[in-house]
């Protein structure tokens, strides 16, 4: 009977879970001034939603804007904005951010929206 209810109650979080779509705008050059990769190419957007990655998406790579979409059965997330490289990823910013809301922190903007 409890694996019954724990597969129940399973079903139930899944089926609540909402899409979300969020709109990330770049800067132009990193905080320190320098471009995001070698030789002057735009970042390689990569988001983190509550510390998960969210799929990396052909219209994130080479853009300093883009729009990926999520499920959550939240509505407010900690996110984690990074620049992908092949050895290591720079951060362009974090910070927490909820639905409806433009969140900016460490000069990159988002834009949360069901």
């Amino acid at each position: 009977m409890l694996k019954k209810i724990l597969i129940s109650t399973l079903l139930v979080v899944s089926v609540h879970a909402t899409s979300y779509s969020i709109v990330i705008d770049v800067p132009n050059l990193k905080a320190n001034g320098k471009n995001w990769d070698i030789g002057g190419g735009e970042p390689d957007i990569l988001l983190k939603v509550d510390g998960h990655s969210e799929p990396m998406f052909e219209n994130c790579k080479n853009k300093y804007r883009c729009v990926i979409e999520f499920e959550s059965d939240t509505t407010e997330w900690y996110l984690e904005i990074y620049d992908k490289d092949k050895f290591a990823n720079d951060i362009i910013g974090r910070g927490n951010c909820s639905v409806g809301q433009t969140c900016e922190f460490d000069g990159v903007k988002m834009k949360i929206t069901k």
